[in-house]
Formats: C-alpha cells, structure tokens, sequence
C-alpha cells in the first residue's frame, strides 16, 4: 500500500464539513484494507480524511504539532484512527501532541496490540478490539483495552465486540476486523457527531478535563 502524502495535513478548510481526520494502517499495510475503505466512506461524507502507514507516525505528528500550534485552527477537529500497530501509533501520535501542547478532539482505535496509556490531551477516545481467549498471548491475533494516563480522567470507551450483538461476527479476527462493516458503521457515525457540516458554527478545539 503506499504511503501517505504528509504535506496532504494542512490547516486550512478542506470537504464539506469541519475537521481533519488521520487513518494509519496495520504493520507493513497487512490486513488493512479496511482502513483505506474507511477513509473513502468518510470521504463520501465529505470529511477530509487521510490514510499514512503505520511507519509514518513520527512524521505525521510533527506535520500536526507544526499545523495545530493553537488551540484554534481552521480545520479542527482533529481526529486520529489507527488499526493494529496503527492503533498503537495513533496513541503515540497523541502522546506527541500532547507534550507539544496540541490536544486531539477524537481518537479511534480498532485492535490495538501493545499501546502505551492514553495521554491528558485527548478528548474523547473510542477502541473497538476483540478478544480471541487463549490466543490473546499473541499481539498479533487479537486486540486490547485502552487504558488512560494516571490521574487522568479522559472518557475511553473500549467496546468487545464479542460483547456486543450489534457488531458480533464469528467470522471477524484480527486479519479482518478493520473491514467489518458494524465497526466501520459506528466510527463513520461518531466521526460525523464530532464533523458537522461547514455551514454551521465551527466548533471550538476541544479542551479536555483532566
């Protein structure tokens, strides 16, 4: 899969609606064919959406720490969604910006696999994973809770979706829960909540309780 086009993150208004939305893909773009579906289906919304490799993280969030320098650009919401070891970076990414002082309005992880703790700085934070019994010894077979920094209170709903009926699938593992529609479904519809359309009022960044 190629990379992602890094000069892509700008400040100024973009698609129909408000925001800015970073897609990374799993390890080397395996099983992550979903994560470019998503990005078009929010493209089809009409948000900015862009996909990187997982490998671009580091890029990626100096681009952003360079881009979202106040607390009021032009093209906030900034949202972050990773896959896998994407899911992990896309936590990294945060941790980046916090320490620059730069907060992320929504983060979204599918199965991550070895995160660090979610950082003060971000908003609101959803992880969808799901859980394979005995084989979860293996990072590459299943995905994990989210947990926050120490003393943080940043709101982390972390969704098992073999405990949901709504997104339950016995066919959806690590290889393919990036493409599983139910999920897809439920980011599309946050994103959205979080994206409204330009012609209303730009919401302000946000700037969360910790």
């Amino acid at each position: 899969m190629p990379p992602g086009d890094v000069s892509a993150i700008h400040d100024k208004p973009a698609l129909a609606r408000h925001g800015q939305v970073i897609l990374l893909r799993g390890w080397r773009g395996l099983y992550s064919t979903g994560i470019d579906s998503l990005a078009d289906e929010l493209r089809t919304q009409g948000v900015g959406a862009t996909v990187f490799r997982e490998s671009q993280w580091p890029k990626v969030a100096e681009k952003l720490a360079n881009v979202y320098p106040s607390s009021t650009p032009a093209n906030r919401p900034l949202v972050l969604i990773g896959f896998s070891y994407g899911a992990d970076n896309a936590v990294a990414i945060a941790r980046k910006l916090s320490a620059a002082g730069v907060n992320v309005d929504l983060l979204i992880t599918i199965d991550p696999v070895t995160p660090d703790k979610v950082p003060i700085g971000v908003a609101e934070c959803f992880n969808f994973y799901q859980s394979n019994g005995w084989m979860d010894v293996f990072p590459f077979f299943r995905g994990i809770p989210l947990q926050a920094d120490s003393g943080s209170r940043i709101p982390i709903q972390n969704t098992n979706i073999h405990e949901h009926p709504e997104l339950e699938d016995p066919h959806v593992g690590h290889r393919t829960i990036a493409a599983h529609q139910p999920v897809h479904q439920e980011i599309i519809k946050k994103v959205l909540e979080h994206c409204p359309i330009r012609s209303t009022t730009r919401p302000a960044a946000s700037s969360p309780t910790n």
